[in-house]
């Protein structure tokens, strides 16, 4: 990557730090003055898509303590199963605070349908000047960060690099999965404002992003795009599998000035399968508030034939929660359409916490000194629960109890300054507390008073003691003036004035009394108090500062929860739980440390910072054993620094990597302790090409990829170990990221078994044309064309997939023989469809002649499921009784095929396909579907036919035969729902 000179680019980070400071103020003015909120301003400018962010920033997973919460609510394939869209709707506590927007799916949870990619303003608008003739132009840096999610389950942030030399654009890709990017944009030749962009994973599949949502940026009151939505799925043959489209909506400022623009998900067809319809209801009282105005009101699935698959409604409602601004949306429960008895649908309710939690860490305080003095350490977050989800009741009538804590770190509180800090201030309400020892009173006329006090100790070491002290002027002094103003006052103590002791709180006062209270080191001793004040009454109460006695817990407390127990109920009159699993995050060689630790994500808003644990200990149930996980952190793989201009700057390797904690250790414990199982991980690491500078300003970034994996799998038998199984794993990093190239496996007899993946690569030998070159240009570089398996270090077998004639799909599998290195087909595809089916393939080949037996698959139901398999036949020998005289022909036939009439028919004409004297010699076997349900027939060449029944909610019921025999029984058992 081209590096900028040091001026150059300190000039740039100046005016970048400039545009943020005015943005500021200007936002703040805009806000003071309208009273409403401009989203476009905000450096996540859409809501319920910026959700995305979260779950990159703040992964779900062990050694975060955030669980995996979600809730599956159907999906749809693409044909030939090449592709699938699952919705689910997914629950982040993370996404529970002031700073984000509620989603249109309700506080806290995202539904991932599609894809998006959401885009993070960092500093500044990237293209805030998109005019080169203005007079404040400027070829500034580019910060802000795009985070994308694929339907396939991919998911990564990008940035777009600059090179200001030559103004000239690139995508920087921060996680290392294999994808191809690619932009297209504007004729805007000052700036580069994108147009579209064309996501293209490892297996070839194009997810190209057309639609973008619109937003207004203040400062300089530009339009820009915001966000961009995946419009369609292609297979690497440019074949059309999924498309998505938008409802469209805009708001203006005025008659001609839009605000914004926004997309929201309305309907995914998957090409001649079905569909999936997304309704949103619209809130316009919403439109200038922390809140998405769309909220999800229903999900509908059904096939290319009109039968409802599933059917979603959600249910909201607003509420308050204590310590939050405003009322927060929370979806309240999810019904499903229960198609088999419509008045009693499947609800899934939800319940969130509306209290704090119990504060049992802090020491009790009752004496109403508030104030203490510099700490480094935080009062446990009791509140940290408040609006996170606690309850998800089933419609099988069972609950999930999530019970949620505070997250912690390592803080060493034992260490002999913190100690020595304890004894003098008071910084820690969980070691400290405060108590009432004395209590003096006094009431002068003419003269001081007098009191003595001793305070109870060693004398040599000093003790922090509060005094609060209140003194009331005497109405009745005959030497008042009329306006004798405030009173203040002070007492003495061994004949040091109060007045100069550091006060805590407030102090109050008014004509006729004066209230202060301060503290002081003192020795244990004998004192005396002095009150000074002539025709003045007044109090000290004396408080002392106590500390329990170490060793003390290595704990402090920071933003964020985690998961505590997650308990299973079969009822919700239950009082004791089916199952409960616990999570204990204490360090394993010292149970009084916690083993979390802080990090600064990659993230530029401000929850910049999360926990991430070193050990976390999983148990269920109180007699079920337990498992000890351990993780490698981010600190584990130490910084280092390279130097850009004059400066350094801290590298951060591996991050990719370790963000979620990296499992090396994995240790089984029975209930009695004894270890039983031991799963080993041992990774070697390698450094990717290139820095990629973090806009956080942490510094540069180094993605990291794993180069070997070695597991070892140790059973314990009288607390002995044993091993069982070891294996090594190598990856392929050069070309592609994270494919395995082989796998050696140790078994605990002594034989060692290897496979070798060798995938499309670009390196050829000169002279020489790349086989696999047409794969390469359309990405395919995922998918391995050469699996070579060996046992105890000899050659087995040979495998190569071939790609011939420039196809992109496999035409033929080739073994060869180590010993005699002779090559035979093992299976040829001889066609496909102009869809990618495949309609014949080949085994049993002779390697002379090429001849071999063949079989042939005929697809209906719009060329997207077989309905027939003629084993001994070509597509040829089928080509003139496909569609026998007089009838419509099976594939037409099932294209008809709607309901239990129709396919009847289509049955029908399947046997009479299959009887047809001209295929006596072959064996055929027919199929007959519910397309996006499942098969419902299958009848071999014997005749003797399976039916398979589903009830009217698509749930497989039985399985029977033609003589209506029951082969197999389903039941699922739900509540009835009120």
């Amino acid at each position: 990557m081209k590096k900028l000179p040091p001026l150059k680019l300190l000039k740039n980070k100046i005016m970048k730090k400039l545009q943020q400071i005015i943005f500021v103020i200007i936002s703040i003015g805009f806000f003071a003055q309208s009273q409403q909120i401009n989203f476009g301003d905000l450096p996540r400018p859409i809501p319920s898509t910026s959700y995305n962010v979260t779950y990159q920033e703040m992964p779900m997973s062990t050694a975060t303590g955030v669980p995996n919460i979600s809730i599956p609510l159907g999906g749809i394939s693409a044909q030939g199963d090449k592709i699938r869209e699952n919705l689910i709707l997914s629950y982040n506590p993370y996404n529970v605070n002031n700073e984000d927007f509620v989603s249109d799916a309700g506080w806290g949870w995202s539904l991932f349908s599609g894809g998006s990619i959401s885009r993070q303003i960092v500093g500044g608008l990237d293209e805030l000047f998109d005019n080169a003739s203005a007079s404040n132009y400027n070829l500034n840096d580019f910060d802000d960060l795009y985070y994308y999610n694929l339907p396939n389950g991919v998911s990564g942030k990008f940035k777009i690099y600059r090179d200001i030399s030559n103004n000239t654009f690139s995508i920087v890709n921060y996680d290392r999965n294999s994808v191809k990017m690619e932009f297209t944009k504007t004729t805007n030749t000052a700036t580069l404002i994108v147009n579209s962009f064309t996501i293209t994973d490892d297996k070839g599949f194009k997810y190209i992003f057309n639609d973008y949502s619109q937003s207004r940026y203040t400062f300089g009151n530009k339009l820009y795009r915001s966000a961009f939505y995946l419009n369609s799925i292609k297979d690497a043959a440019g074949q059309e599998l999924l498309n998505y489209e938008y409802r469209k909506n805009y708001h203006y400022l005025d008659t001609t000035n839009l605000l914004y623009q926004n997309c929201k998900l309305k309907t995914i067809n998957s090409i001649g399968l079905g569909r999936i319809d997304i309704e949103h209801t619209y809130d316009h009282t919403l439109i200038y508030t922390m809140h998405d105005p769309y909220s999800i009101s229903k999900i509908k699935g059904q096939n290319y034939y009109g039968k409802e698959l599933f059917e979603y409604t959600f249910d909201y409602e607003f509420k308050y929660f204590p310590s939050f601004n405003n009322q927060k949306r929370i979806l309240n429960k999810i019904s499903k359409k229960n198609y088999e008895n419509p008045s009693s649908p499947e609800v899934t309710k939800l319940e969130y916490y509306n209290t704090a939690l119990d504060d049992n860490i802090s020491l009790p305080n009752f004496t109403g000194i508030s104030c203490m003095d510099f700490t480094e350490t935080q009062k446990y977050p009791a509140n940290s629960v408040i609006g996170i989800l606690k309850k998800i009741h089933l419609p099988t009538g069972g609950i999930i109890e999530y019970g949620f804590e505070p997250n912690e770190y390592f803080f060493d509180k034992n260490n002999p300054t913190y100690i020595q800090n304890l004894q003098e201030n008071y910084v820690d309400p969980t070691i400290q507390s405060i108590e009432h020892i004395g209590e003096f009173n006094y009431s002068n006329t003419h003269t001081n008073s007098l009191a003595l006090w001793t305070l109870q100790g060693d004398p040599a070491k000093q003790k922090k003691i509060y005094f609060v002290f209140n003194a009331y002027r005497n109405p009745d002094n005959p030497f008042l003036p009329e306006n004798p103003g405030y009173l203040h006052s002070g007492f003495n103590i061994d004949g040091i004035n109060s007045n100069s002791f550091p006060t805590c709180g407030v102090v109050q006062a008014d004509e006729y009394s004066f209230s202060v209270t301060v503290s002081s080191l003192v020795n244990p001793g004998k004192h005396t108090f002095q009150f000074p004040g002539i025709w003045e009454s007044g109090t000290v109460s004396v408080y002392e500062l106590k500390n329990i006695p170490p060793p003390y817990k290595n704990v402090d407390y920071t933003y964020g929860v985690r998961i505590k127990n997650e308990k299973h109920f079969s009822s919700s009159s239950s009082t004791i739980a089916n199952k409960t699993i616990a999570y204990s995050y204490n360090s394993f060689d010292d149970s009084n440390s916690s083993s979390g630790y802080k990090f600064a994500n990659e993230n530029a808003y401000s929850s910049s910072e999360f926990v991430l644990y070193r050990n976390v200990k999983v148990s269920e149930g109180e007699n079920m054993g337990y498992i000890n996980n351990y993780f490698k952190l981010p600190s584990d793989y130490p910084d280092t620094y390279i130097t850009v201009g004059s400066s350094q700057y801290p590298v951060k390797n591996y991050y990719n990597l370790t963000q979620n904690g990296l499992l090396f250790k994995k240790s089984i414990f029975d209930n009695s302790n004894n270890k039983v199982k031991e799963f080993l991980y041992d990774y070697e690491l390698q450094n990717s090409r290139g820095f990629t500078e973090i806009p956080t300003g942490y510094g540069y970034t180094r993605s990291g990829v794993i180069k070997k994996l070695k597991e070892q799998e140790i059973l314990f038998v009288d607390n002995q170990p044993a091993l069982i199984n070891k294996r090594e794993s190598n990856f392929e990093n050069r070309f592609r990221f994270n494919s395995i190239s082989n796998i050696k496996t140790f078994l605990a007899d002594g034989t060692t078994t290897e496979k070798i993946f060798n995938y499309p690569s670009a390196l050829t030998l000169v002279g020489q044309t790349n086989e696999f070159q047409h794969l390469i240009d359309k990405n395919i570089t995922g998918v391995p064309v050469q699996i070579i398996e060996k046992i105890n270090g000899a050659v087995n077998i040979i495998s190569d997939t071939k790609f011939a004639n420039n196809s992109i799909y496999p035409t033929s599998v080739k073994s060869t023989n180590p010993n005699d290195e002779s090559i035979k087909t093992v299976i040829r595809y001889d066609k496909y469809d102009d869809k990618g089916n495949l309609l014949q393939f080949t085994t049993n080949i002779d390697e002379v002649t090429g001849a071999g037996f063949p079989t042939t698959l005929i697809y209906g139901y719009n060329q997207t499921l077989p309905i027939a398999k003629v084993e001994g036949a070509t597509t040829n020998d089928l080509k003139f009784i496909l569609v026998p005289a007089g009838s419509q022909g099976i594939v037409t036939r099932s294209d008809q095929d709607i309901d239990e009439a129709s396919e009847k028919l289509l049955i029908g004409e399947l046997d009479e396909y299959r009887n047809n004297p001209q295929l006596k010699g072959f064996m055929v076997t027919t199929y007959t579907y519910d397309p996006l349900v499942g098969i419902t027939t299958i009848t071999p060449p014997s005749g003797i036919r399976e039916i398979y029944k589903y009830d009217t909610n698509g749930k497989l019921k039985m399985v029977f035969d033609v003589n209506g025999n029951i082969l197999k029984e389903y039941k699922l058992n739900v509540k009835p729902q009120p």
